[in-house]
């Protein structure tokens, strides 16, 4: 009977040690005001912030040996939706999405969504984009739809005065005669808001 009590008392203190730790590595990961890992409180960007980021440099979508369109133009509006209650993302969604200065006729059809994920032990994120749809007018394949999908890993999110994000990602053919992948490479500048440091809880 001693023996049943000790380890039920044993039982109970290692499901409450598991609980706490659980309960401390769960974190939020937020758009931090300064450059902290973990962001101080109400140093954090609200839910409804609006983003903007602008292209530097020249966009290249491209097989590696065939570029199918460039742009010397992008501009990405977009809006916290979240946060970043515990274990959650920061979540974005794309209000618009406009190119510029492009080889080829290029628009947007979805602006889609984004998240970042924290990298841990840094200031910088990686972006995660879904249900982006750009369509590229092709002088040699005629119209194509490319896409993100349900989550594409696009890239790195470098927190700074100004945050930059830097683009090197695989995009699937959605429609068309272009071939069925194509690499997306830019760097953008994060415009609005600034200075922006990814950070967790």
């Amino acid at each position: 009977m001693k023996y049943v009590k000790m380890l039920a008392v044993a039982t109970t203190a290692l499901a409450a040690i598991s609980t706490a730790v659980a309960t401390g590595t769960a974190s939020a990961e937020k758009l931090c005001t300064e450059q902290k890992i973990e962001c101080p409180a109400g140093k954090h960007e609200p839910t409804g912030t609006v983003t903007l980021r602008s292209l530097v440099g020249t966009f290249r979508l491209w097989t590696g040996t065939f570029t199918i369109d460039t742009c010397t133009g992008q501009t990405i509006k977009a809006k916290t939706t979240n946060t970043a209650a515990t274990g959650e993302r920061i979540k974005f969604t794309n209000e618009s999405y406009t190119h510029t200065g492009c080889t080829e006729p290029t628009t947007t059809l979805s602006p889609g969504k984004e998240e970042i994920a924290h990298i841990e032990g840094t200031n910088n994120g990686t972006l995660i984009s879904s249900e982006l749809e750009i369509t590229v007018n092709t002088t040699v394949f005629g119209s194509c739809v490319f896409g993100t999908g349900a989550g594409t890993d696009m890239g790195t999110v470098v927190g700074g005065n100004p945050a930059t994000v830097k683009i090197n990602a695989t995009v699937t053919r959605i429609s068309g005669l272009c071939p069925s992948t194509a690499t997306w490479e830019a760097d953008y500048m994060i415009t609005e808001p600034k200075p922006i440091w990814i950070a967790k809880k």
